[in-house]
Parts: structure tokens; sequence; C-alpha cells
């Protein structure tokens, strides 16, 4: 909540800072009879409406309480925060953007999704903006075009590890996995007692690739991944095809019917303690925090293929903010 909170609240400061320059006008002195030269009163400050696009529906909360921080120190600006449901907002933006409808502040999906709609002249470049300078530059990237130029804030950096049901593994006097081996030791044992091991469905495209992108460094390591960024390995190479059949080896530990399962069936079987792990980013704590109270849950790393192996946990900037207003010169 800290680094949304944070994050959200410089976006909307240099949104802000963009309107003022989009919107203002340069006012020329009147002259005095005498021809002396006056300075223009100050005009009052005009109320503005903004509207704010997301895919975030669960923050609608946390954001009525950034709005609410924001506006004590910009009273003449309204913020309204209109998400849109995750598999739905990109096709949302996308159609808003070409018809002139878009949101005036725009949650960025991260990387490529977001450079196309720089590439697209729907952006206009950010580096200018304070306070962009406290960014690494491996932050900024998730938020740059092909052009090398910023166009977002980034707002949250996101984790995908294994979440895990503490009163089943207790149950059955099962400990946090340290291999891969001992993951599907413990996957076996659940299913032996008829408990769901890994509450999984392969139904909306994206939680299929956060499983296998999650669990995959176990296999191919990072060196594989400098390869691929490099140009020096594609997917083709047997490093990646192996943990493809590693999913794929996993599927005897996910639910019945899992191609038909999708996120909100996944967060239900883990919440109501029908299933006792989930691959997941930390987004999904405060959530199933709130529906089931009492739920005890804990997270541990992807565990190595090797006991000599190093534990992982994924990680990403997940998304940045740009204001669709286009800047006076």
């Amino acid at each position: 909540m800290k680094r949304l909170f944070s994050g959200a609240l410089l976006t909307m400061v240099a949104a802000s800072s963009m309107l003022v320059a989009c919107s203002s006008n340069t006012a020329t002195p009147s002259t005095t009879p005498g021809g002396a030269s006056t300075a223009p009163s100050a005009a009052p400050q005009e109320k503005v409406k903004l509207t704010m696009g997301s895919w975030r529906t669960e923050d609608v909360e946390a954001y009525a309480k950034i709005i609410a921080e924001f506006k004590k120190s910009n009273p003449n600006i309204d913020i309204d925060f209109k998400p849109i449901k995750n598999t739905e907002y990109n096709t949302a933006l996308n159609t808003g953007l070409q018809s002139g409808n878009g949101p005036d502040i725009i949650h960025l999906r991260p990387y490529a999704a977001g450079a196309v709609l720089a590439d697209a002249g729907y952006l206009e470049p950010l580096t200018s903006i304070k306070g962009m300078d406290v960014f690494s530059k491996d932050t900024l990237l998730a938020a740059t075009g092909t052009d090398g130029k910023v166009y977002g804030v980034p707002t949250v950096f996101s984790s995908t590890q294994v979440f895990y049901n503490k009163k089943i593994f207790q149950k059955y006097n099962l400990t946090e996995p340290k291999t891969w081996d001992e993951l599907l030791k413990t996957a076996d044992t659940l299913k032996k007692n008829k408990v769901t091991p890994f509450a999984f469905g392969s139904k909306e495209g994206w939680i299929l690739s956060l499983t296998q992108g999650t669990l995959a460094p176990s296999v191919y390591g990072t060196d594989f991944i400098k390869k691929i960024l490099a140009g020096e390995a594609n997917f083709k190479n047997p490093e990646y095809v192996s943990s493809i059949k590693m999913l794929k080896d996993m599927t005897p530990y996910f639910p019945d019917n899992y191609v038909g399962i999708g996120m909100d069936d996944m967060r239900n079987m883990f919440v109501s303690e029908q299933a006792a792990m989930m691959v997941m980013g930390d987004w999904e704590y405060a959530v199933m925090k709130k529906t089931n109270p009492d739920l005890q849950m804990d997270v541990f790393p992807v565990p190595p293929m090797k006991a000599d192996g190093k534990a992982t946990v994924t990680t990403w900037v997940d998304g940045s903010f740009f204001s669709e207003c286009k800047i006076s010169s």
C-alpha cells in the first residue's frame, strides 16, 4: 500500500503539472496611457476534473484515500478513478485513445504494451517531469518507448512467488520446500490426502504466462534470460523447452478441468482452503485477506532444481502512469 500510495501521488503531481502546461496561456502585459506596462492580475484557478484509467479494480478503496490526500494540496483538481476489468482494459484503452475519448491519466501496461502506445503517438515523453530522476534506468525501462524516451511514472513493483496455506501444511507435517523435488513431494502428499495442491487455471492467458514465468527460472536460471535479451538464444532453446515440459509435468497437481478455471475461481479455491498453494503476485495478498481475514497464509520462493541452486522470486515494474494531455511548447 505504501508503494502504491507514494507512486500514485507522484503521478498525480506530474499530471497536474502537465495539465497546467497544457492549459496555460502566456499573458502579455498591458500598457497604460503613459507607456508603463502593468502585469496582468493572477486569474483564479479553474476547477478541473480528470479521469484515471486502470485495470486495478481491486484498488478502488486505496485510490479513494490517495485522491483525498492529493486534493489537500490540489483542491481545484478532481480525479475520478475509473478502473476496468484487467482482461478488458487493453481493448477498452486502445478504443478510447483511437476515438479521442481515453482517460486523462492512463495506467500503462509495462514494457511492450506501453511502448506500442508511445510508438502510435498517443503519449508524450515525461523525461523532464520533476522527480523522474529518482528512478533507476532499469526501473524506467518498463515505461520506455522504442525511441529511448520515458513515457510513464513507475507506480508499483510486483513480485511473484508461491502462496501456501499454513494450517494445511501443519496438518500434514509439511514445511516450505527447499528444492524442486521437495515441492513435488509436498504436492504429492497433498493430493494423496485429497487436497488440491495448486489453485491454478489456464482459462485466462496471463495466468498461464505468470505461472510459467514464475516457475521457469528454476529450470533455466538467469543466464538464459541474459542470452535472450542479448539475442544469443530464443524460445526454441533446450532450456526454455525444458521449462515448458516442467509446467506440463505439474498438471497432475492442478485442479480437475483447470483449463476452464479463471482468476476468480483460483482465488476462491485458495481462500476457501480447498487448495494448499497458489503461484501468484504479491498484489493478491490484501485481496485474499479481505475475502477471508482468518486465512493463515505465507509465501516461499520458487525452490531450485538442485540443492546447491538458488531459490527465485520474479520481480518487475507492474505499471506506470501517464497523462494523455499534450504539453504546450
